[in-house]
């Protein structure tokens, strides 16, 4: 597989492509432009090797597929089972893809629990994208076990908890601070261990350490935490006094500085 289409799957940029597909096919009522007929060759040429080939020209044929939607509209459905055909011969990159395509429902029928079973395949090997994704689906999963819970409720499902710290703590130690993943793993990490332990010191620097890199979703999670301090100071906790002022200031300082949105194709769970 080529370095360009390596590219383009690890990094998550397949959504902008998965995107484009479906408002492409969406449309009905718009003509379908004439085939690009460079474009066609190149894929039926692609579409032999994949016939005939390994798991690697199956996925780079399923690639190129959503490199040119608009002209290759026609051959998704063979896409599809170029990508799924490579994903059961092992591809990595493929494993990924077919996880994302289920847990979203884009192209395929969604199916959620088929979805945990290719991304945790993929994670297990060291897909980095996989990882974080699997510790956000497990983090959804703990969250919604515990919805109705109050502060003082006994937590359900604990293991689904581990789960996510887990993948998140695996990203993290793997990957470089700045790089799109880990800043989504060590903002969701920081948010899991502040909201059941508010005096976390772990929690905050983790939330801290990406709003510095200027993470958007990071300095979000803090300034919604400022109304609890402000209540827990309120109530003369010395602890909380001094988090809350060291947070305003923080939030001060960092103001001004550049932000980075959230990974694309990685969904930020809500609490």
């Amino acid at each position: 597989m080529s370095a360009q289409y390596f590219k383009l799957a690890t990094c998550g940029v397949l959504i902008a492509i998965f995107s484009s597909f479906v408002n492409a096919t969406s449309e009905n009522t718009k003509q379908v432009p004439p085939y690009n007929t460079d474009v066609l060759t190149k894929y039926e040429n692609l579409r032999d090797l994949a016939r005939s080939g390994n798991a690697e020209s199956k996925f780079d044929a399923f690639i190129f597929v959503y490199e040119h939607a608009s002209d290759l509209q026609d051959q998704a459905k063979e896409a599809v089972s170029f990508l799924f055909e490579s994903a059961v011969a092992g591809n990595l990159d493929a494993q990924y893809n077919l996880g994302y395509l289920l847990q979203t429902g884009r192209w395929i029928e969604r199916d959620e629990e088929k979805a945990l079973l290719w991304l945790l395949e993929a994670a297990s090997r060291g897909h980095i994208t996989a990882q974080v994704r699997c510790g956000i689906v497990y983090q959804k999963k703990y969250y919604e076990a515990n919805s109705d819970l109050g502060h003082n409720g006994n937590l359900r499902r604990p293991e689904l908890r581990e789960e996510a710290e887990n993948w998140f703590r695996e990203v993290i130690s793997n990957g470089r601070p700045e790089q799109p993943e880990v800043l989504v793993a060590t903002e969701s990490l920081g948010r899991l261990l502040v909201r059941e332990k508010p005096e976390s010191d772990e929690g905050w620097d983790l939330l801290k350490e990406a709003a510095q890199l200027g993470y958007e979703p990071a300095i979000g999670t803090l300034r919604a935490l400022m109304p609890a301090l402000r209540e827990s100071a309120s109530e003369s906790y010395e602890p909380a006094k001094r988090r809350l002022k060291e947070l305003k200031d923080f939030l001060v300082e960092i103001e001004n500085r550049s932000r980075v949105h959230p990974l694309e194709g990685i969904e930020m769970m809500p609490d």
